[in-house]
């Protein structure tokens, strides 16, 4: 169990119990998510490079670790995966530049279409479920109809490739961070840019809103995050301590977790609000390339792009 800077016992803890699993995939993990009530972890990757035909997406069951299913999700390399968890469905977009939905309980294909004129690096379900966005190669975010695949805007503003797409809490903003070194804002009704952040030090891996859509959190720097607050765009926070090139970062559901990695394979658990790091979780030893929580905030899953997998449990929840 880690201890934080005054000595008080964190609510994480790096020991592996049930629900607190490692395993090794064939290939590159780069996108993971949980199925509702933590009944499975769904996986999704292939040829790092993009080069090989084959992208997969895996079904694991978390009570006992088997692979559930496994579907040929993409014809490419799988980059990105969302799970609506009402619907019981799954999103996933890749190097081939079509998005596909899946039936998470039965694995049926239920569409797919061409999204993108480039590789899609990002998708996102609102949180009600309705629409999808999505972060291309063209330099372009699209948002979808979740239910029928029907493009109903394109958001363009980026001078570069959009790696990542994150909604607010409410679902009224759309943030979106790019290869031309730029966070922007988007207002989801009607399509429109709200805000920009220009000039980053370097293309932000992640983003992601906090408190109720008040901040919004991206890469400072290549071992900084930062959380900003909107609309002024005042540097609120900053979160130091990784010693390696960030490469992933997520903030739990109810808001009050955020999990960082980086390069070396360090996982970082901030408090998002004071900026004071809570825990480290030492596993990995490689890049980590997937972080992301469960709809309850009680599991942590990671992996890196050797294929090893890692589900990491909240120590106050077994209290």
């Amino acid at each position: 169990i880690s201890a934080g800077n005054e000595g008080r016992v964190n609510a994480w803890t790096a020991s592996l119990r049930m629900f607190a699993s490692t395993w090794q995939e064939d290939q590159p993990v780069l996108t993971l998510g949980f199925l509702p009530d933590n009944q499975g972890l769904v996986t999704g990757g292939g040829d790092r490079f993009f080069l090989k035909p084959g992208g997969y997406l895996h079904i694991w069951d978390t009570a006992g670790m088997t692979l559930r299913q496994r579907l040929d999700a993409q014809e490419k390399t799988v980059t990105s995966l969302a799970i609506a968890p009402r619907a019981k469905r799954i999103a996933t977009a890749g190097s081939d530049r079509s998005i596909r939905l899946w039936d998470a309980v039965t694995g049926r294909e239920e569409q797919r279409w061409e999204a993108h004129a480039g590789y899609i690096w990002s998708v996102a379900f609102s949180p009600d479920e309705t629409q999808l966005a999505s972060a291309g190669g063209d330099k372009r975010v699209k948002i979808w109809d979740a239910r029928t695949g029907v493009l109903a805007k394109t958001l363009e503003g980026h001078r570069g490739t959009v790696q990542q797409v994150v909604f607010d809490q409410a679902g009224r903003q759309l943030a979106s961070s790019g290869w031309d070194k730029a966070v922007m804002v988007w207002s989801v009704p009607d399509g429109r840019e709200t805000l920009r952040l220009d000039n980053l030090p370097l293309a932000s891996p992640c983003v992601a809103f906090a408190g109720d859509g008040r901040f919004l959190i991206a890469a400072a720097s290549e071992t900084t995050l930062a959380a900003w607050e909107l609309p002024s765009w005042k540097r609120h926070t900053e979160f130091k301590g990784h010693t390696a090139r960030i490469s992933a970062a997520c903030l739990s559901p109810d808001g009050k977790t955020l999990a960082s990695a980086d390069q070396k394979g360090t996982i970082l658990l901030w408090d998002p609000r004071m900026g004071q790091p809570r825990a480290t979780l030492d596993g990995h030893t490689a890049a980590v390339t997937a972080l992301q929580f469960s709809s309850d905030s009680r599991l942590l899953a990671s992996a890196d792009e050797t294929g090893n997998v890692k589900i990491w449990e909240s120590a106050k929840h077994r209290e």
